[in-house]
């Protein structure tokens, strides 16, 4: 943790359920890349950022919340989340990067940001040609 910025999550493969500790403002890039025994994440309130490839390759992951007050979630943060069947985007998000969602179920969005589905393969239950 670096200025409020969680960089790199020190993980033991035997963590299957995480929480961010509160005072986090910014999970930063590939700060959880390749944590492929990670089943759920807990975001807090407070965390407006969400770095390239944060969540890339956690390939166990199933749930996570992300927070109204997020506005930016980076390219491929969310990419090759196999498991991850469906996530909900608060309407605070104001920038998504290329491919955040690659391989995502479901992406439930109603904000305004272009380019959606962001790889994921439906954007709010319908099915998205690749």
């Amino acid at each position: 943790v670096r200025n409020h910025i969680l960089c790199k999550y020190r993980y033991s493969r035997k963590e299957k359920d995480i929480t961010i500790p509160k005072g986090i403002t910014a999970i930063g890039e590939k700060a959880f890349y390749d944590c492929r025994n990670i089943t759920s994440i807990e975001i807090p309130n407070g965390v407006t950022s969400i770095g390239d490839s944060a969540f890339e390759l956690c390939m166990q992951l199933s749930s996570i919340d992300i927070p109204n007050g997020v506005t930016n979630i980076g390219k491929d943060a969310f990419s090759d989340c196999g498991l991850l069947s469906s996530i909900d985007i608060p309407n605070s998000v104001t920038s998504i990067g290329k491919g955040a969602f690659w391989r995502v179920g479901n992406v439930n969005y109603s904000g305004s940001v272009s380019g959606a589905p962001w790889g994921a393969r439906a954007l709010n239950g319908v099915e998205q040609e690749e």
